[in-house]
């Protein structure tokens, strides 16, 4: 026996990769989607069953592992821990990219031997990020695009160049050279600004990070998909406080009781659509408002500026 691995002795363990009823995912680049993972031991705590996605990394994603989920049942054949862990994937690479396998070693105290657990390996196809909407480009025929250099040719040799055309050239110089020592000395004030700023300010996050998280919420609320929503909650979240330690649902649930019922719901539809429960992106926002109308409470309180800007 590995002395590296943990030692999991049990009656039957299982792996497996639990995959909501819905219809089939499409990968693209930059869209968030989620993968759980589930193991159940018989004989053994959910403590002592090992992490599997925790510590991944796959070449082409950037990983946001939740924090797990342990579970431990008593039933006809005894003590069963069980331990699911979820992670968001956000595809950063268009193409064919293999999910590798996940393996288990563990010893069968009823046959005594060792035996493993397998999720094989898939190969999923990534297409490539939504394309942005381009300006269209007046068509030229080749008849007047071959008129044009000639006209144009004729246009300038036939057009004597007045004496106050002259002045022009050097007066574009001139304002150039201003304009450069304009930029020169706003630069120069922005750098000192910066680095007048008290630390709490350094520390705020990028608009852009923002407005990327923002979007992604509320795209995934347009589209009524709760796996979208739960993905990008904890990137919205970290976003908005500039909190780079905020990756788990969990942890947005601490924010209040409100959000925590909110993201209740949701989990409830996704993965007991036997509840026959119902939700809504409107309750969500609601949460999350009243949360930032709270933070800029605090914040005039202590005399320092809102942490995010309107949105």
């Amino acid at each position: 026996w590995d002395k590296r691995q943990p030692w999991l002795p049990s009656s039957h363990l299982e792996l497996q990769e639990l995959i909501p009823e819905q219809s089939t995912v499409t990968y693209r680049v930059g869209e968030p989607f989620t993968r759980t993972i589930e193991i159940q031991a018989e004989g053994l705590t959910a403590a002592q069953l090992p992490p599997l996605l925790e510590q991944a990394h796959i070449q082409g994603f950037k990983m946001y592992p939740d924090k797990p989920e342990l579970e431990q049942k008593v039933e006809q054949e005894g003590l069963v821990g069980v331990r699911r862990e979820k992670v968001a994937m956000v595809p950063m690479q268009a193409g064919r990219i293999t999910l590798p396998e996940i393996r288990v070693r563990w010893w069968n105290v009823r046959t005594g031997q060792v035996q493993s657990s397998i999720i094989a390996a898939r190969e999923i196809e990534v297409l490539p990020a939504r394309a942005q909407a381009k300006p269209s480009v007046p068509q030229v025929s080749p008849e007047n695009s071959a008129k044009a250099p000639a006209q144009a040719i004729r246009e300038k040799t036939e057009r004597p160049v007045p004496p106050q055309s002259r002045v022009w050239p050097w007066l574009t110089v001139l304002f150039a050279v201003l304009w450069l020592l304009t930029l020169g000395i706003c630069w120069r004030k922005a750098k000192v600004m910066r680095m007048a700023l008290p630390p709490e300010d350094k520390a705020r996050p990028k608009h852009s990070d923002m407005a990327q998280a923002d979007n992604m919420l509320k795209q995934a609320c347009r589209q009524h998909d709760a796996r979208l929503v739960l993905q990008a909650l904890p990137i919205w979240v970290a976003a908005a406080c500039g909190d780079e330690q905020i990756r788990y649902l969990a942890q947005v649930k601490e924010i209040s009781s409100a959000l925590k019922q909110a993201v209740f719901r949701i989990e409830q539809s996704l993965y007991a659509p036997q509840a026959g429960e119902d939700w809504d992106c409107e309750a969500l926002w609601q949460a999350l408002e009243a949360w930032r109308e709270q933070i800029k409470r605090q914040s005039k309180a202590s005399g320092l500026k809102p942490l995010y800007p309107d949105a």
